[in-house]
């Protein structure tokens, strides 16, 4: 049962509503109790894994970002899980990692957006006796260009100078520093040749005149994608991070 469903579930059963934490924790408890009576079950098993697709507690979303905690969001947590389970893997998270020494993400096949660039990927592979191993899969190459242009510099040269040699089959992102004034002197035909190769590519322009970066970052996380437009259309609401909370799970109501 999804936690959506035990919140529905306990506001139905107290026709009322109530804070989205004490039904969660009503939903944990509930996991709790089916996953220590499902391993009891299974007691004569050789080995007893759990696989999910949740958020455990602690966990990182991409090598470049420090553990994140989400107010209000459902997160598994250490006691749920009882010693008699031998390994828990758990999707959802799309980083490799291990958690708590049993719990293990297998992470995503392959990269979804920038903050995974430097995350490797690849599958578990699990051994009758309960070890396992991470075989890392040739995920596609990410490559970030950062080109610093001035006002005497010919804009498209520097750009095309910074690219690297090998680009195809890769996703590269430009991301060029200039002043405002020379924004239109890209020359967009000469770069697409060069990398009529790649993937795909975008450019990112940044002033250097202000502090303003004037396109935005390129995602396909629908979560990421949600907190950024929250982000823009209600930089300066006083509520902004209620707005995201409550989104993010509609999000996740939606998707499930």
């Amino acid at each position: 049962m999804h936690p959506e469903q035990v919140v529905e579930q306990v506001r139905e059963t107290l026709s009322k509503d109530v804070p989205r934490e004490l039904a969660y924790e009503a939903a944990r408890r509930t996991w709790q109790e089916w996953i220590r009576n499902r391993a009891a079950d299974l007691k004569d098993a050789d080995l007893r894994i759990l696989f999910g697709h949740f958020e455990f507690q602690g966990v990182r979303y991409a090598s470049t970002a420090p553990p994140e905690v989400v107010p209000n969001d459902f997160t598994f947590t250490p006691d749920m899980i009882p010693d008699a389970v031998d390994l828990v893997v758990f999707g959802h998270i799309h980083m490799h990692q291990t958690v708590g020494g049993k719990i293990v993400y297998a992470g995503a096949p392959e990269r979804i957006d920038w903050g995974e660039r430097l995350d490797p990927k690849g599958f578990l592979a699990i051994r009758p006796e309960g070890g396992w191993s991470f075989v890392e899969l040739p995920a596609r190459p990410m490559d970030k260009v950062e080109a610093v242009v001035g006002m005497g510099d010919n804009v498209t040269e520097k750009v095309l100078a910074a690219i690297p040699v090998q680009v195809s089959g890769h996703l590269v992102r430009i991301e060029v520093t200039l002043p405002d004034e020379l924004r239109n002197r890209l020359d967009e035909k000469r770069l697409a040749d060069r990398l009529r190769d790649a993937f795909h590519y975008e450019v990112k322009f940044v002033s250097a005149s202000r502090p303003r970066v004037v396109t935005e970052e390129f995602t396909l996380d629908p979560g990421r994608l949600l907190t950024d437009y929250v982000d823009k259309v209600l930089a300066d609401h006083p509520k902004r991070e209620a707005i995201k909370v409550e989104a993010r799970r509609v999000l996740k109501e939606a998707l499930s």
